[in-house]
């Protein structure tokens, strides 16, 4: 990834009910738990930052990822982005990237959020050119970018941000995502590819396997990821 995204939270807890009632990262897909195809996604678009997980201690992860969870836990998902954030140790101005492990393939979208975030265009079409204003200038500098699903609904937990924006949000338990993070100035992206599809149900889970062979694949359908 040219503009570098220097840490990502990936939310990993809860139980996957309509799937037999299993750990919702350990859930395999293709042979695949959905945590580790979340990661092999990363190594695919050249991640190389900090990685946290927020997820229960028996939750395995790779060597080097750090494992945190929300005090007391089953506070939801924006005490578990808080979680998070807590852990933490890059700078205000660096990019954080928010996943959650039942939609693994929505961190493709990454390197066209950081773009954004780096001088490239919005949704709508604007340049960006992702500067501090240290002087009188109408460029916008936004908090972050999110995609923005089919019915053009913003997708706040597969966001990018800057970590002080993240750092400036109240996390409460059992609290809403979308109201903690409308205030926030956010440029948009949409996920034309779908990348965004989430695994609750069997339905789902077969879909994520069809979209995994199209992006991983792409030589044998004629199209790139």
């Amino acid at each position: 990834m040219s503009e570098r995204v220097a840490a990502i939270i990936i939310l990993a807890g809860g139980t996957a009910a309509r799937l037999g009632g299993v750990s919702k990262p350990d859930f395999k897909v293709g042979g695949r738990r959905l945590i580790d195809i979340l990661f092999d996604q990363l190594d695919a678009i050249g991640f190389a930052g900090e990685a946290i997980v927020v997820a229960p201690a028996d939750v395995a992860v790779r060597p080097g990822v750090v494992l945190t969870l929300e005090d007391p836990p089953h506070g939801g998902p924006l005490a578990g982005i808080g979680a998070g954030v807590r852990a933490l140790t890059i700078n205000d101005d660096d990019l954080v990237a928010i996943a959650t492990c039942d939609a693994p393939v929505a961190v493709r979208l990454l390197p066209q959020m950081a773009s954004v975030l780096n001088g490239g265009l919005t949704n709508d079409g604007l340049a960006n050119d992702g500067l501090a204003n240290d002087g009188p200038s109408d460029a916008r500098r936004p908090d972050g970018v999110v995609p923005l699903n089919v019915r053009d609904w913003p997708q706040y937990a597969h966001g990018l941000y800057r970590a002080g924006a993240l750092r400036s949000l109240a996390f409460e338990r059992d609290g809403s995502v979308r109201r903690a993070f409308c205030g926030l100035d956010l440029a948009t992206v949409r996920d034309d590819a779908g990348h965004c599809i989430d695994v609750d149900t069997p339905e789902e889970a077969q879909a994520l396997l069809a979209h995994l062979t199209h992006v991983e694949n792409p030589d044998n359908f004629g199209s790139s990821a």
